[in-house]
């Protein structure tokens, strides 16, 4: 199932082309699977901190965390 960004653009650009899936596939991962996206999900997964996650929840318990 998409949602967001993917499915506004598969039904913007993809859906009623007859594209089979494996087609399907590969257009959305053109799309979303750049470059600049990948640099920005290894930037994202290196500021992933304990004591990051504990700032951005505070109020929530630490159990709740993990």
């Amino acid at each position: 199932m998409l949602k967001g960004r993917a499915s506004t653009f598969y039904y913007d650009c993809l859906a009623g082309k007859g594209y089979n899936f494996n087609r399907i596939i590969y257009k959305l991962r053109c799309h979303f699977e750049t470059e600049e996206n990948k640099q920005q999900y290894i930037l994202e997964w290196r500021e992933t901190t304990f004591l990051r996650i504990i700032t951005i929840n505070l109020g929530v318990p630490r159990l709740n965390y993990l």
